[in-house]
Formats: structure tokens, sequence, C-alpha cells
């Protein structure tokens, strides 16, 4: 038995209303003394705690003894660890909750407002006159009292009626308004109890939610981000409140890790449900939802009152920062790369007039500005109009340049599926543009006008993960994929097993020309496959908690290597575009670089385009039907 122990054994084991104030502060003078506790501290701690509070002394002096007790236990390291309570000692936590808020309901039962405010707990338990919140939304906030925001203090609480926080200066903030079938319990101006807790740390919160997310995920950490904040009406417990009065809750969520270099993501709004785990407690999010940010605040909605949080995703530390600066670099690589490509087709006649190239420079422009916008704008969360403006373009062109993917399709199907239908489908490009340019305009314009918060987001500057996000750019990019890959698989038949007509042979159909359809084939199904694999990896890493960062590998290199296998496949190991480069930009040594890459292409293979392609394979079939 350590000194603390014996110090506690020495209390009164009867307590009483004569000797609970005496006892109470003996208590937190104990433990104030103490700045580590074992388990068999904790016990005898919460012994007399309960027994305190037991009494039900409703005075201010208890309350304040008891206050600081919690405080103390928040500011000391109990067992091995100093960020939550002992595991070995599961059920402290919720009994030290169960006795605070006790003693605070024994306070509210005397007339008068109370303060009291420590470094780690603040309660404030006042009398609100029914007529200031008749018709008024109450407000509580607490804000920091020290240069680092890591604690409460003096003067770190405010309440107001009738008034939003104050979003620049509040840590945290809860507003509400009372539903009439409470304030029908009272009569007059009487004086309504209500009693606010605000807890700068999470110690007496500890989840085994969060705990096996990180214990699974050496790289991904789920932890509460914000200060721990709740609302009382002593006696009236209050659930179920109606969609167009919930209760509003703001946070400043903790943006940098220690080692400034982890991500926070999946943000999220919970509340503490003390009947979870069996009894012990735990985070929920049933009745409480993500609404908006602003000004780097995250806006909760619930619709009952208890003790509130945000809780994110941390991923990894030095690991995850690589991976930043990687698909970062390979970004710009890409973006070179298109930059070049899309300067070669667009400055010659002879591959900008052709409609299959046509269509290619659209999908490069489009995924070129996909590009852009994502490095230089999707981490700007500030000012928030900018990023909402951000958000808006990356999503449009993201769905462009998946609907350039479809139409590429679509005219390859054409060409080589259906070719002996001789469809011909006038005004080709007018209509592929109304379709990759208009149709995703419609799309955005829509959402804006329905529900712009959809681009509202203080993580990036992308749509939210939610209907908007799935019914437009997951289901468009689903049928993208699932398109490609029949066209893949109708005209790799055609041209390994198929015939043409049934009076061409496939000796009649020269070796030379069936290669080099082959070669278009692959060149224009490869891009459509990245893309493809591109947005599912990533999609994959957000929905798939246990497997992100196998995802998000993925997702940077194919992202890392999409502009750059574009920029190979169509310029570098084109003979045409070799041969444009060293005729007019004075590129020696061109003709050389499929050697020096370790490839060899014939003329047979690279020297022409799609279109001509296209039309010698018909001349082809109509010289063997004569």
């Amino acid at each position: 038995m350590d000194q603390l122990d014996h110090d506690l054994q020495k209390l009164p084991k009867n307590i009483t209303s004569d000797n609970v104030a005496d006892v109470a502060e003996e208590l937190a003078d104990l433990v104030a003394n103490d700045a580590e506790l074992d388990d068999q501290n904790l016990d005898n701690i919460i012994d007399v705690l309960t027994n305190i509070v037991n009494v039900s002394d409703p005075s201010e002096e208890v309350t304040k003894s008891v206050v600081m007790l919690v405080d103390d236990i928040l500011n000391s390291t109990v067992g091995d660890s100093s960020a939550e309570i002992s595991a070995s000692v599961p059920e402290a936590p919720n009994q030290i909750q169960r006795a605070l808020e006790s003693q605070i309901a024994a306070l509210q039962t005397q007339p008068g407002n109370t303060t009291i405010e420590q470094a780690n707990v603040a309660v404030r338990a006042v009398k609100v006159p029914l007529d200031s919140v008749r018709h008024g939304r109450l407000v509580f906030e607490t804000v920091s009292s020290s240069d680092d925001g890591n604690t409460l203090g003096t003067n770190s609480t405010n309440i107001r009626t009738g008034e939003a926080p104050n979003l620049e200066e509040a840590e945290a903030a809860i507003s509400f308004q009372l539903p009439l079938d409470i304030l029908d319990n009272f009569e007059g101006n009487q004086a309504i109890p209500i009693s606010f807790v605000v807890y700068q740390n999470s110690k007496l919160f500890p989840s085994t939610i969060l705990a096996d997310v990180s214990r699974n995920d050496d790289e991904l950490q789920r932890v509460v981000a914000s200060r721990i904040i709740s609302a009382t009406v002593e006696g009236f417990p209050i659930n179920n409140l109606p969609s167009t009065h919930p209760v509003e809750l703001y946070f400043a969520i903790e943006q940098e890790s220690d080692d400034n270099t982890a991500k926070l993501t999946n943000i999220q709004c919970v509340f503490w449900d003390n009947d979870a785990s069996n009894g012990l407690g735990d985070w929920s999010d049933e009745g409480c939802e993500r609404n908006h940010s602003s000004d780097g605040r995250v806006i909760c909605h619930c619709y009952h009152l208890t003790n509130f949080a945000v809780i994110l995703d941390r991923f990894g530390g030095s690991e995850s920062y690589i991976l930043d600066v990687a698909s970062k670099v390979g970004c710009a690589i890409s973006i070179i790369c298109l930059m070049v490509t899309l300067f070669t087709y667009i400055t010659n006649r002879d591959l900008r007039t052709k409609p299959p190239l046509q269509i290619f420079i659209g999908f490069c422009t489009s995924l070129l500005s996909v590009y852009v916008l994502f490095l230089f704008g999707i981490e700007r969360t500030k000012p928030q109009n900018g990023c909402i403006a951000v958000s808006v373009l990356l999503h449009y062109f993201t769905l462009s340049t998946i609907l350039w993917m479809a139409v590429e399709s679509f005219t390859m199907y054409i060409n080589f599926v259906r070719v002996m239908d001789r469809i011909h489908i006038s005004k080709l490009m007018l209509k592929a543009s109304l379709v990759a340019w208009g149709i995703p305009a419609v799309i955005v314009v829509v959402i804006v006008i329905a529900d712009i918060g959809q681009y509202r987001n203080t993580d990036h500057c992308f749509i939210n993960i939610d209907y908007a996000f799935y019914f437009t750019q997951v289901l468009l990019l689903g049928l993208t994929v699932s398109i490609n890959a029949y066209v893949f698989v109708r005209v790799m038949y055609v041209l390994t097993f198929g015939r043409f007509n049934p009076r061409t042979t496939r000796k009649e159909m020269t070796e030379r020309k069936r290669k080099e359809i082959k070669k278009r084939v692959q060149n224009a199904l490869a891009i459509s496959s990245v893309l493809g694999l591109t947005w599912v990896f990533g999609l994959l890493s957000l929905t798939h908690k246990d497997a992100a960062l196998t995802f998000q590998i993925l997702f940077c290199i194919c992202n890392s290597l999409q502009g750059l296998f574009v920029f190979v496949m169509f310029c570098v190991l084109n003979q045409e575009v070799r041969k444009i480069w060293s005729n007019y930009y004075c590129c020696k040594g061109t003709r050389d670089i499929s050697q020096m890459l370790g490839l060899s292409f014939s003329d047979a293979t690279t020297g022409k385009t799609g279109t001509s392609l296209v039309e010698d394979t018909k001349a082809d079939m109509a010289s063997s039907q004569m």
C-alpha cells in the first residue's frame, strides 16, 4: 500500500451531510498532490467519490471539490497510460462521469448560478428564465484560455441566448432550442435548470471502437479530435428532437498531428452512449450527423442532449507524408507530359483535324485540368468560397474525363465492331462534345442549385463522400468501366477470332494491318483501364479502412503514371509524332527513342493514325468483296 492509499484509508467511512464538505475537500487535495495513480488508488478514490455524491449535498463547495477532483484525475497518469484511464479498471471512467453528473444534479436543486472552471473540465450550472428561451436558442461555448489551446481555465466558457456562437474564438459550442413539451412543464417566467460540462481531453471516454481501428492498422489512428461538450436540462431528458430544430454543435478540430505529417480524414460527429459496450460506454453516431463546416469548424446536428465530440482518422506519419509527396510529384510529371502531348497534337494540323484524335485531345484536356486542380487546389480549403469553386471544377472535369473515355469507347465500337453496318454519325465531334462537356455541366449545376453543401468541405476541396458523389461520379465511373470492358471483349473477339465479313478470310487481312488495329485498340483500352482503376482505388481507400494504405499506394501509382503513360503511348512510341518532332521541332535523335526504351515499332505498327486505320480497313474489306 502506497502513501496515497494509506491516506485514503484514513478518510471517514461514514460520510454524511455534516462532514461531506470536509471529506470532499480533503480527497481533492490528496489527489492533487499525486501525479501518478495506480489501479488500486483509482478504485479507492472512486469508492470515496461515490459515497460523497450519494449524500446529494447541493452546496457549491462540495461541487467545486468534486470538479477539482475530476480535473486532477484527468491531469494525472493512471496505470501505464497518460492518455486514458487504465484499461485494467474499465468501469472507472463511466463511474467518474456519473458521479460528476449526480453532483451537478444535486447542485441544481438550489437557486442561483454556478461556474467552476479548471484546466481539464469546466461546469456551468445555470437557471435560465423561461421567457429568454421560449422563442430562441440557448448557446454555450468554450474558448481557449491559453496560448496553445490545450487547457480550459478561468473565463473559458460563455452562455448566450438568441445568438449564434462566436466561431472565431470558440473551441467548442452547443446551441439548442428547448422543445415545447419541455417548456410546458414551467409556468410564467420560472427558471429552467440547465447544466453544461466541457472536458478538455477524452480520458474519461475510452473507446473500444476507436482502439480496435487503431490496433488493426499501424498507420491509422481513430481519435477524438475535439473538446467534449454536454448539456442537460435537469429532470427532463431530451430525445428525438424534430429535424427542423436539432441541437447544433460547433467544434474546432485538431488540424495537425505532433509530427505535422499525418493526414486527418473521415470526420464524424458522435455522442457518448453510456449503455454501449456492456454498460462501459462508447461513441456512437446514432442521432447525429455532420452538417457543414465554416471557417475550419465542424458543424454537427444531433437530435438529443448528452456528451458530444468529433472523431476522425489520423493516417500515418512519415509513410503517409512520403505517399503524399510521391502523389504530388506524379501529378506534376503527368501535367508536364500532358502539356507536351496536347501541344504536339494541337499545333499539327494533320493530327488535330482527325475525329478520333480530336476525341483524344478532349480527353487529355479534361485530364490535364483534373491534375492541375488536384495539385494546386485540393488542399486550399481557405477561403471557403474558393475551396467550393475548386470542388465544383474538380468534380466537373473528373466527370468530363470519364465521359470522354465513354465517347472513345463508343466510337471504337462503331469503327471496329459495327464496321460492316457502314454507320456514319454526322457532326460526331459536336455530339461528342455535348456529351463529354455538357452532361457534367448539367450535373454540377443541379447539385449546386439543390445542395451546394455537397461541395463544402474542410478536409479538402472536393465533393463530399455523400449521395451526390455516389449517384454521379461512382455510378458514372462504374458504367464507363463496364462499357469499356464490353467494347474491349467485342473488339478483341472480332480482331482475334472473328471476320469482318464472310468473304474475307484471315489470310486476306494482312498481318500488318491486324497488328495495327490491335495496337490502337490496346492503346485506347490501356488509357480507359488506367482511368477506371485510378478512381476505383481512390474510392476503395475511403470505404475500406482496413486496407486504406494499400489502396492509397495503388491510387498514387496509377495517378503518377497515367499522364506519363499517355505521353509514351501517343507521342514517344508514335512514329508520326516522332517524325513531326524531328521535322518541326528539331528534336534530333527522336527516331531512336524507341530503341532507348528497349522497344521496337515498325512502320507497319506505328505509322498511321486511328482514322487512317479505319479507312484502310474498310478499303480492304471493300476490295475483298469485289
